[in-house]
């Protein structure tokens, strides 16, 4: 009697789609992943340039105010007298609730220039942030469940 100890077919395939099971399930978790690691970069890109436009408000740069406009695709950081900076949108955000498209800092007191507060959120379809800057400008912001 011969005896084989070499695997079959039918071991070998269920290997393979046990493997192939695996690096899908993996592949979706990646993408998950990296998806809320862009959303959440973009919103760091949006609050980092609202606390640098106020920033730049409270120590009177260029003795102007200074704010932030927001486009389809790109962030504006402006000042008073026109001065503009772009920043392109690395990931697709949609603005939901936005009363104004634009945020503004009174020069040295860093309050809002319209006084009232300012709430806004972003989202990218899975996630949402809302964001918020008070009418003295402080800037608050909260990952929706």
């Amino acid at each position: 009697m011969k005896v084989s100890s070499a695997f079959t077919l039918t071991e070998i395939l269920v290997v393979v789609g046990i493997f192939a099971l695996l690096m899908s399930f993996s592949l979706v978790v990646s993408l998950d992943i990296y998806r809320g690691d862009s959303f959440r970069g973009e919103q760091d890109v949006i609050i980092s340039i609202l606390q640098k436009a106020r920033s730049q408000s409270i120590n009177n740069i260029n003795e102007t105010s200074h704010g932030i406009r927001f486009e389809p695709d790109q962030y504006v950081l402006f000042d008073g007298d026109g001065g503009e900076v772009e920043f392109p949108m690395n990931t697709k955000v949609t603005y939901q609730d936005m009363a104004s498209d634009t945020v503004t800092f009174k020069q040295l007191s860093g309050n809002t220039d319209s006084g009232i507060d300012f709430t806004f959120k972003i989202t990218n379809g899975a996630k949402t942030s809302a964001i918020e800057v008070t009418s003295n400008g402080t800037i608050n912001w909260d990952i929706i469940p």
